[in-house]
């Protein structure tokens, strides 16, 4: 049958909002770049797909003919965007045309069928747990900025690898794990919710861009619910589902570089002096390496860098250290990554020579770790 609908443009632009990266990705089948409409009773669904990550969302409908299709999700998108009208109305034409009303304004828009869309991947809701939606955005945001750019050789580190674990007092941990093969980043929590029921029988590393889009979904609700079944995580909100496929692969032993870490000496900082100062080295640093030479003293730390096409730069900040005086460049990249996520007003850098990698940790943030390597001065 021919579709024929009325949908609020408020909820249909928040639907489309949430498709336009997994439809904007150039690929190999020119119906993923479009989204599929279908009637479900008097409600919509409107789903998309790049064959890596799934989503689709429900929104309230007048449906006059129930029926399906598939449209442009950028064209759609943009039509919706640029509507000053309350109510679109979308009606199937012959050979999958549809005509688009919003108020005085009519678009003619040319579909798909949908024979050759992908079906929408099946998972099991009993095997989901609820989280609240900053639990989760923070733990994104504290190992996101270390994932591995894709195309890198070892592709596993193009992810976050997800573990449970238990704590002292038998309560569930979830921990997130990244490292792009120059740095690594720990981030774990307690959780009030079971995690056993949780597939967890290989290792499950999640593509940088699902976390990009389960970011997305956290800031629009205050939980969410989420699974990890076999090949793919699930991440439920309200009226929303989205499916993502994991990567296959083996994660680097992250615990034997956490092993290499000797706590003997560590300079204490104070965060937002040194994330500033770091940042001013940065400017002067050789793009392709932001080399900063930090030189650690009793009481100082010297920041230096030097560019040969632009100049240098040097600045000293008050610390706390006993250690014996160190001189290692990092990159000032990393350190700024880190220290733009932490809240602690001071961390602490274990540092212990200048081929030893440093870790970063702070006592505001429980459950968070960084470690970066040294680079040759």
């Amino acid at each position: 049958m021919a579709l024929n609908i009325k949908v609020s443009r408020q909820e249909i632009y928040a639907a489309l909002s949430l498709m336009q990266n997994i439809t904007g990705k150039k690929g190999t089948m020119a119906i993923l770049a479009n989204v599929l409409i279908s009637t479900d009773n008097n409600r919509v669904i409107l789903a998309a797909s790049d064959l890596e990550i799934s989503i689709k969302t429900t929104i309230n409908a007048e449906i006059f003919e129930p029926g399906s299709l598939t449209l442009p999700a950028r064209k759609l998108f943009e039509v919706v965007r640029e509507s000053d009208s309350e109510l679109i109305t979308i009606e199937e034409r012959e050979n999958c045309w549809v005509r688009i009303i919003a108020e005085s304004s009519k678009y003619n828009l040319a579909g798909m069928p949908v024979d050759d869309f992908p079906e929408f991947p099946e998972y099991n809701e009993e095997t989901m747990v609820y989280f609240s939606s900053d639990y989760i955005r923070d733990m994104i945001d504290k190992t996101i900025f270390s994932v591995a750019a894709e195309g890198e050789s070892q592709f596993t580190l193009s992810g976050v690898l997800v573990e449970n674990n238990k704590n002292e007092s038998g309560s569930d941990i979830l921990r997130f794990v990244s490292s792009d093969g120059h740095r690594l980043t720990v981030m774990e929590k307690e959780t009030v919710s079971s995690l056993g029921v949780f597939d967890f029988s290989s290792p499950v590393i999640v593509p940088k861009k699902g976390l990009q889009e389960i970011k997305k979904l956290c800031e629009l609700t205050d939980k969410i619910k989420i699974g990890f079944q076999g090949k793919q995580m699930i991440i439920e909100k309200e009226n929303s589902l989205m499916v993502i496929r994991l990567i296959k692969g083996d994660f680097p032993d992250y615990r034997n570089i956490l092993s290499l870490i000797e706590k003997n000496n560590f300079m204490t900082v104070n965060r937002e002096v040194l994330y500033d100062s770091v940042k001013r080295m940065n400017l002067f640093s050789e793009e392709r390496f932001n080399l900063i030479k930090f030189e650690i003293s009793k009481e100082k730390l010297n920041l230096s860098s030097e560019s040969i096409d632009i100049g240098n730069a040097n600045s000293k900040i008050d610390i706390s250290y006993l250690g014996d005086n160190i001189i290692v460049g990092f990159n000032g990249r990393y350190f700024i990554d880190v220290l733009s996520v932490l809240t602690s007003e001071n961390v602490k850098i274990y540092v212990n020579s200048s081929e030893n990698p440093c870790m970063i940790e702070s006592e505001d943030d429980t459950g968070f770790l960084s470690v970066i390597m040294p680079m040759k001065i």
